[in-house]
Protein backbone atom coordinates (compact mmCIF):
# COMPACT_ATOMS: atom_id res chain seq x y z
CA UNK A 1 0.00 0.00 0.00
CA UNK A 2 2.81 2.39 0.72
CA UNK A 3 4.76 1.93 -2.76
CA UNK A 4 1.34 3.07 -4.43
CA UNK A 5 0.68 6.52 -1.94
CA UNK A 6 3.41 8.38 -3.89
CA UNK A 7 0.73 8.04 -7.01
CA UNK A 8 -2.19 9.33 -5.57
CA UNK A 9 -0.87 13.12 -5.55
CA UNK A 10 -0.70 12.88 -9.18
CA UNK A 11 -4.33 10.58 -9.87
CA UNK A 12 -6.21 13.29 -8.02
CA UNK A 13 -4.08 16.18 -9.99
CA UNK A 14 -4.72 14.30 -13.33
CA UNK A 15 -8.57 13.75 -12.17
CA UNK A 16 -8.56 18.22 -10.98
CA UNK A 17 -7.42 18.72 -14.53
CA UNK A 18 -9.80 16.58 -16.35
CA UNK A 19 -12.86 18.39 -14.38
CA UNK A 20 -11.48 21.60 -15.23
CA UNK A 21 -11.50 20.97 -18.94
CA UNK A 22 -14.52 19.87 -18.72
CA UNK A 23 -15.96 22.66 -17.21
CA UNK A 24 -13.65 25.03 -18.91
CA UNK A 25 -15.14 23.32 -22.30
CA UNK A 26 -18.84 24.04 -21.18
CA UNK A 27 -18.20 27.78 -20.53
CA UNK A 28 -16.45 28.03 -24.05
CA UNK A 29 -18.69 26.42 -25.88
CA UNK A 30 -20.95 29.54 -26.64
CA UNK A 31 -18.09 31.01 -28.36
CA UNK A 32 -16.16 27.98 -30.13
CA UNK A 33 -17.21 29.24 -33.62
CA UNK A 34 -15.65 32.65 -32.44
CA UNK A 35 -12.29 31.73 -31.62
CA UNK A 36 -12.17 29.36 -34.98
CA UNK A 37 -12.93 32.33 -37.17
CA UNK A 38 -10.56 34.57 -34.77
CA UNK A 39 -7.80 32.23 -35.39
CA UNK A 40 -8.53 31.44 -39.27
CA UNK A 41 -8.68 35.68 -39.61
CA UNK A 42 -5.65 35.59 -37.79
CA UNK A 43 -3.92 33.39 -40.35
CA UNK A 44 -5.78 34.97 -43.63
CA UNK A 45 -4.76 38.55 -42.67
CA UNK A 46 -1.09 37.57 -40.87
CA UNK A 47 0.84 38.55 -44.04
CA UNK A 48 -0.94 42.25 -43.85
CA UNK A 49 0.08 41.90 -40.04
CA UNK A 50 3.86 41.27 -40.99
CA UNK A 51 4.13 44.15 -43.65
CA UNK A 52 2.47 46.77 -41.27
CA UNK A 53 4.87 45.74 -38.67
CA UNK A 54 7.96 45.96 -40.59
CA UNK A 55 6.62 49.52 -40.77
CA UNK A 56 5.59 50.59 -37.19
CA UNK A 57 8.15 47.96 -35.49
CA UNK A 58 5.31 47.42 -32.90
CA UNK A 59 3.54 44.26 -32.55
CA UNK A 60 0.75 45.51 -30.26
CA UNK A 61 0.11 48.76 -33.15
CA UNK A 62 0.49 46.44 -35.95
CA UNK A 63 -1.84 43.79 -34.83
CA UNK A 64 -4.76 46.63 -33.55
CA UNK A 65 -4.63 48.27 -37.22
CA UNK A 66 -5.75 44.63 -38.56
CA UNK A 67 -8.20 44.35 -36.40
CA UNK A 68 -9.79 47.74 -37.40
CA UNK A 69 -9.39 47.25 -40.89
CA UNK A 70 -11.06 43.79 -40.03
CA UNK A 71 -13.78 45.35 -37.88
CA UNK A 72 -14.47 48.13 -40.88
CA UNK A 73 -14.46 45.29 -43.90
CA UNK A 74 -16.51 43.38 -42.49
CA UNK A 75 -19.11 45.71 -40.00
CA UNK A 76 -20.26 48.30 -42.69
CA UNK A 77 -20.95 45.84 -45.72
CA UNK A 78 -22.52 43.31 -43.33
CA UNK A 79 -24.61 46.62 -41.86
CA UNK A 80 -25.55 47.79 -45.01
CA UNK A 81 -26.37 43.79 -46.48
CA UNK A 82 -28.57 42.87 -43.55
CA UNK A 83 -30.91 46.20 -43.83
CA UNK A 84 -31.04 45.50 -47.97
CA UNK A 85 -31.55 41.70 -47.06
CA UNK A 86 -34.25 42.12 -44.54
CA UNK A 87 -36.22 44.24 -46.99
CA UNK A 88 -35.51 42.13 -50.04
CA UNK A 89 -36.90 39.46 -47.95
CA UNK A 90 -40.28 41.06 -46.96
CA UNK A 91 -40.46 42.25 -50.43
CA UNK A 92 -40.37 38.44 -51.42
CA UNK A 93 -42.70 37.55 -48.93
CA UNK A 94 -45.53 40.30 -50.11
CA UNK A 95 -44.88 39.35 -53.56
CA UNK A 96 -45.20 35.50 -53.05
CA UNK A 97 -48.63 36.07 -50.84
CA UNK A 98 -49.95 38.69 -53.62
CA UNK A 99 -49.34 35.95 -56.47
CA UNK A 100 -51.52 33.86 -54.02
CA UNK A 101 -54.27 36.10 -53.42
CA UNK A 102 -54.81 37.39 -56.77
CA UNK A 103 -53.50 34.58 -58.93
CA UNK A 104 -50.77 34.21 -61.02
CA UNK A 105 -52.91 33.83 -64.10
CA UNK A 106 -54.63 36.98 -63.74
CA UNK A 107 -53.93 38.18 -67.14
CA UNK A 108 -54.23 34.78 -68.73
CA UNK A 109 -57.10 33.81 -70.73
CA UNK A 110 -56.40 30.70 -72.52
CA UNK A 111 -57.91 27.29 -71.42
CA UNK A 112 -55.07 25.73 -69.91
CA UNK A 113 -55.16 28.83 -67.47
CA UNK A 114 -59.05 29.02 -67.13
CA UNK A 115 -58.56 25.23 -65.43
CA UNK A 116 -56.09 26.66 -63.42
CA UNK A 117 -58.49 29.10 -62.41
CA UNK A 118 -61.17 26.90 -61.34
CA UNK A 119 -58.82 24.27 -59.28
CA UNK A 120 -57.67 27.53 -57.26
CA UNK A 121 -61.16 28.76 -56.64
CA UNK A 122 -61.72 24.98 -54.58
CA UNK A 123 -62.78 25.75 -51.15
CA UNK A 124 -60.09 22.86 -50.57
CA UNK A 125 -57.16 24.18 -52.27
CA UNK A 126 -57.85 27.78 -51.70
CA UNK A 127 -58.26 26.64 -47.70
CA UNK A 128 -54.54 25.25 -48.26
CA UNK A 129 -52.91 28.35 -50.07
CA UNK A 130 -54.12 30.15 -46.98
CA UNK A 131 -52.49 27.98 -44.39
CA UNK A 132 -49.60 27.80 -46.74
CA UNK A 133 -49.03 32.17 -46.81
CA UNK A 134 -49.92 32.07 -42.97
CA UNK A 135 -47.48 29.58 -41.90
CA UNK A 136 -45.34 32.28 -43.94
CA UNK A 137 -46.00 35.02 -42.48
CA UNK A 138 -45.59 33.18 -38.92
CA UNK A 139 -42.20 31.99 -39.77
CA UNK A 140 -41.31 35.53 -41.04
CA UNK A 141 -42.16 37.60 -37.68
CA UNK A 142 -41.13 34.29 -35.49
CA UNK A 143 -37.76 34.09 -37.47
CA UNK A 144 -37.03 38.37 -37.06
CA UNK A 145 -38.34 38.27 -32.70
CA UNK A 146 -35.84 35.36 -32.91
CA UNK A 147 -33.09 37.18 -34.78
CA UNK A 148 -33.39 40.35 -32.43
CA UNK A 149 -33.12 38.09 -28.94
CA UNK A 150 -29.76 36.60 -30.59
CA UNK A 151 -28.57 40.36 -31.10
CA UNK A 152 -26.40 40.20 -28.11
CA UNK A 153 -24.56 37.42 -28.52
CA UNK A 154 -24.16 38.44 -32.11
CA UNK A 155 -21.99 41.24 -30.84
CA UNK A 156 -20.87 39.20 -28.24
CA UNK A 157 -19.15 36.66 -30.60
CA UNK A 158 -17.87 39.60 -33.00
CA UNK A 159 -15.75 40.88 -29.81
CA UNK A 160 -14.31 37.23 -29.28
CA UNK A 161 -13.52 37.02 -32.80
CA UNK A 162 -11.53 40.45 -32.70
CA UNK A 163 -9.77 39.93 -29.36
CA UNK A 164 -9.14 36.12 -30.68
CA UNK A 165 -7.93 37.88 -34.30
CA UNK A 166 -5.62 40.39 -32.05
CA UNK A 167 -3.83 37.68 -30.20
CA UNK A 168 -3.35 35.50 -32.75
CA UNK A 169 -1.46 38.18 -34.86
CA UNK A 170 0.56 38.87 -32.01
CA UNK A 171 1.34 36.07 -29.94
CA UNK A 172 -0.18 33.33 -32.63
CA UNK A 173 3.80 31.91 -33.89
CA UNK A 174 5.38 32.39 -30.74
CA UNK A 175 2.75 30.12 -29.27
CA UNK A 176 3.00 27.50 -32.11
CA UNK A 177 6.81 27.45 -31.44
CA UNK A 178 6.11 26.90 -28.11
CA UNK A 179 3.43 24.26 -28.40
CA UNK A 180 5.80 22.40 -31.27
CA UNK A 181 8.66 22.25 -28.83
CA UNK A 182 6.65 20.76 -25.98
CA UNK A 183 5.19 18.34 -27.74
CA UNK A 184 8.49 17.58 -29.36
CA UNK A 185 7.18 17.49 -32.65
CA UNK A 186 9.81 16.54 -35.84
CA UNK A 187 10.97 19.67 -37.60
CA UNK A 188 10.06 17.80 -40.93
CA UNK A 189 6.43 16.87 -39.94
CA UNK A 190 6.10 20.41 -38.56
CA UNK A 191 6.89 21.75 -41.84
CA UNK A 192 4.46 19.29 -43.71
CA UNK A 193 1.98 20.40 -41.55
CA UNK A 194 2.04 23.70 -41.98
CA UNK A 195 2.43 23.72 -45.48
CA UNK A 196 0.05 21.03 -45.80
CA UNK A 197 -2.82 23.59 -43.75
CA UNK A 198 -1.64 26.65 -45.27
CA UNK A 199 -2.36 24.79 -48.81
CA UNK A 200 -6.00 23.80 -47.47
CA UNK A 201 -6.81 26.90 -46.00
CA UNK A 202 -5.96 28.96 -49.40
CA UNK A 203 -8.14 25.63 -51.25
CA UNK A 204 -11.42 26.41 -48.96
CA UNK A 205 -11.11 30.15 -48.75
CA UNK A 206 -10.30 31.20 -52.57
CA UNK A 207 -11.32 28.29 -54.27
CA UNK A 208 -14.82 27.70 -52.76
CA UNK A 209 -15.42 31.32 -50.72
CA UNK A 210 -13.89 33.44 -53.38
CA UNK A 211 -16.10 31.95 -56.40
CA UNK A 212 -18.57 31.50 -54.41
CA UNK A 213 -18.86 35.02 -53.80
CA UNK A 214 -18.43 35.69 -57.35
CA UNK A 215 -20.98 33.16 -58.53
CA UNK A 216 -23.46 35.45 -56.08
CA UNK A 217 -22.84 38.16 -57.37
CA UNK A 218 -22.89 37.37 -60.70
CA UNK A 219 -25.93 35.40 -60.16
CA UNK A 220 -27.51 39.11 -58.18
CA UNK A 221 -26.97 41.11 -61.38
CA UNK A 222 -28.55 38.93 -63.54
CA UNK A 223 -31.27 38.67 -61.84
CA UNK A 224 -31.37 42.34 -61.84
CA UNK A 225 -30.91 42.66 -65.76
CA UNK A 226 -33.89 40.54 -66.40
CA UNK A 227 -36.21 42.27 -64.14
CA UNK A 228 -36.75 39.98 -61.33
CA UNK A 229 -37.37 41.35 -58.32
CA UNK A 230 -34.84 40.65 -55.11
CA UNK A 231 -31.45 40.25 -56.86
CA UNK A 232 -30.12 40.97 -53.48
CA UNK A 233 -31.63 38.40 -51.45
CA UNK A 234 -31.68 35.65 -54.27
CA UNK A 235 -27.66 36.72 -54.99
CA UNK A 236 -27.07 35.25 -51.55
CA UNK A 237 -29.02 32.52 -51.64
CA UNK A 238 -27.04 31.18 -55.07
CA UNK A 239 -23.41 32.08 -53.18
CA UNK A 240 -24.53 29.67 -50.37
CA UNK A 241 -25.75 27.06 -52.15
CA UNK A 242 -22.49 27.67 -54.52
CA UNK A 243 -20.48 26.45 -51.35
CA UNK A 244 -21.90 22.96 -51.51
CA UNK A 245 -20.69 20.70 -54.56
CA UNK A 246 -23.36 19.10 -56.94
CA UNK A 247 -25.84 21.63 -55.53
CA UNK A 248 -24.84 24.73 -57.28
CA UNK A 249 -26.78 28.52 -58.15
CA UNK A 250 -28.22 26.68 -60.49
CA UNK A 251 -30.70 25.76 -58.25
CA UNK A 252 -31.97 29.19 -57.96
CA UNK A 253 -31.46 30.42 -61.43
CA UNK A 254 -33.10 27.39 -63.21
CA UNK A 255 -36.46 27.49 -61.85
CA UNK A 256 -36.67 31.34 -61.85
CA UNK A 257 -36.20 30.99 -65.59
CA UNK A 258 -38.57 28.68 -65.98
CA UNK A 259 -41.03 30.45 -63.73
CA UNK A 260 -40.24 33.86 -66.01
CA UNK A 261 -40.75 31.92 -69.33
CA UNK A 262 -44.58 30.55 -67.87
CA UNK A 263 -45.22 34.10 -66.86
CA UNK A 264 -44.93 34.50 -70.64
CA UNK A 265 -46.87 32.04 -72.39
CA UNK A 266 -49.48 32.24 -69.24
CA UNK A 267 -49.66 36.34 -70.11
CA UNK A 268 -49.43 35.58 -73.64
CA UNK A 269 -45.91 38.05 -73.51
CA UNK A 270 -43.22 37.80 -75.81
CA UNK A 271 -40.87 39.73 -73.87
CA UNK A 272 -41.18 37.80 -70.71
CA UNK A 273 -40.57 34.39 -72.85
CA UNK A 274 -37.70 36.11 -74.50
CA UNK A 275 -36.84 36.92 -70.90
CA UNK A 276 -36.87 33.65 -69.44
CA UNK A 277 -34.59 32.14 -72.07
CA UNK A 278 -32.07 34.56 -71.61
CA UNK A 279 -31.64 34.37 -67.75
CA UNK A 280 -31.00 30.99 -68.40
CA UNK A 281 -28.58 31.23 -71.24
CA UNK A 282 -26.99 33.61 -69.02
CA UNK A 283 -26.69 30.90 -66.12
CA UNK A 284 -25.48 28.05 -68.02
CA UNK A 285 -22.89 30.52 -69.83
CA UNK A 286 -21.40 33.19 -66.83
CA UNK A 287 -23.04 31.76 -63.68
CA UNK A 288 -22.10 28.28 -63.83
CA UNK A 289 -19.21 28.24 -65.82
CA UNK A 290 -17.19 30.39 -63.26
CA UNK A 291 -17.56 27.30 -61.62
CA UNK A 292 -15.57 24.84 -64.15
CA UNK A 293 -13.11 27.72 -65.73
CA UNK A 294 -12.39 29.66 -62.87
CA UNK A 295 -11.97 27.17 -60.33
CA UNK A 296 -9.16 25.36 -61.37
CA UNK A 297 -7.02 28.79 -61.50
CA UNK A 298 -7.71 30.09 -58.03
CA UNK A 299 -7.36 26.72 -56.39
CA UNK A 300 -3.74 25.62 -56.24
CA UNK A 301 -3.44 21.48 -57.46
CA UNK A 302 -1.35 21.03 -54.37
CA UNK A 303 -4.37 21.98 -52.39
CA UNK A 304 -5.72 18.03 -53.03
CA UNK A 305 -9.16 18.57 -51.03
CA UNK A 306 -10.90 15.74 -51.85
CA UNK A 307 -14.36 16.72 -53.15
CA UNK A 308 -16.09 14.13 -51.01
CA UNK A 309 -14.88 15.71 -47.65
CA UNK A 310 -15.78 19.36 -48.90
CA UNK A 311 -19.59 17.69 -49.79
CA UNK A 312 -19.88 15.61 -46.53
CA UNK A 313 -17.90 18.69 -44.41
CA UNK A 314 -20.64 21.36 -45.89
CA UNK A 315 -23.22 19.31 -45.42
CA UNK A 316 -22.77 18.04 -42.17
CA UNK A 317 -21.11 21.81 -41.21
CA UNK A 318 -24.53 22.94 -42.07
CA UNK A 319 -27.05 20.74 -39.90
CA UNK A 320 -24.67 20.80 -37.15
CA UNK A 321 -23.60 24.26 -36.95
CA UNK A 322 -25.78 26.64 -39.28
CA UNK A 323 -24.82 28.72 -42.17
CA UNK A 324 -21.06 28.90 -40.75
CA UNK A 325 -20.55 25.19 -41.21
CA UNK A 326 -20.35 25.59 -44.76
CA UNK A 327 -16.74 26.64 -43.96
CA UNK A 328 -15.75 25.26 -40.72
CA UNK A 329 -17.13 21.25 -41.89
CA UNK A 330 -14.91 21.54 -45.06
CA UNK A 331 -11.38 22.95 -43.18
CA UNK A 332 -12.26 20.77 -39.75
CA UNK A 333 -12.19 17.46 -42.20
CA UNK A 334 -9.78 18.36 -44.26
CA UNK A 335 -7.73 19.74 -41.29
CA UNK A 336 -8.03 15.58 -39.71
CA UNK A 337 -7.17 14.47 -42.73
CA UNK A 338 -3.91 16.27 -42.99
CA UNK A 339 -2.79 15.20 -39.38
CA UNK A 340 -3.47 11.93 -39.60
CA UNK A 341 -1.45 11.75 -43.27
CA UNK A 342 1.35 13.65 -40.86
CA UNK A 343 1.35 11.67 -37.21
CA UNK A 344 -0.22 8.77 -38.30
CA UNK A 345 1.27 7.46 -41.86
CA UNK A 346 4.60 6.86 -42.68
CA UNK A 347 6.34 9.34 -44.49
CA UNK A 348 7.74 8.70 -47.86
Amino acid sequence: MERYRKYIPRTLLLVLLLALLLISYFIIKPFLLSLFFGVLLGYITYPVYQFIQKRVHHPTIAALFVCLLIFLIILIPVALLFKTLVQESYVVFISVKQKLATGVFQSCYNQFCQQLKQWGKDPLISGEIQEIAKGITNWVVKEGQELLFRAPTLVSSFIVILFTLFYTLKEGKGGIERLVAYLNIHTGKYQLLTARIGEIVRGVVNGYLLIALIQGILGGLGFFLFGLSSPIFWGLVMAFLALIPYLGTWLVWAPAALLLGLEGIFQDSTLLVGKGIGLFLYGVIVVSSIDNFLRPKVVSKTARIHPLVILVGALGGVFSLGAAGVIVGPLVLSLVQVVLEVFLLDEK
